[in-house]
């Protein structure tokens, strides 16, 4: 099966979360991230990137975008979802199957 390039598959803007993270925010789970995802996805971003680097980036990601403000506009299928590997804290990482799962 042919694969598509990455420029056709992948949307061309994608908000990155890591101020969703202990490293940039005391109080990450206090930003406004329900209203900061779905603002960006009015205006038309499509793709979020995260990564278990990123402290609870991926839980605050996923609260946002379950939210029903968010999920009832934006279906999981109109949206894209990118993440890392390997990297888990400033130096330790994990390339496991276990993990990368």
């Amino acid at each position: 099966m042919a694969r598509s390039p990455p420029s056709k598959v992948l949307t061309p803007l994608v908000l990155g979360t890591a101020t969703f993270n202990t490293q940039y925010n005391d109080d990450p789970f206090s930003l406004p991230s329900t209203s900061i995802v779905h603002r960006a996805l009015r205006a038309g971003i499509r793709a979020f990137d995260t990564s278990p680097y990123y402290g609870p980036s991926e839980e605050i990601l996923g609260q946002a975008l379950a939210s029903e403000r968010v999920a009832t506009e934006f279906p999981r299928h109109t949206y894209q979802l990118l993440t890392k590997i390997g990297r888990v804290a400033e130096s330790s990482f994990d390339y496991s199957p276990a993990w990368v799962r």
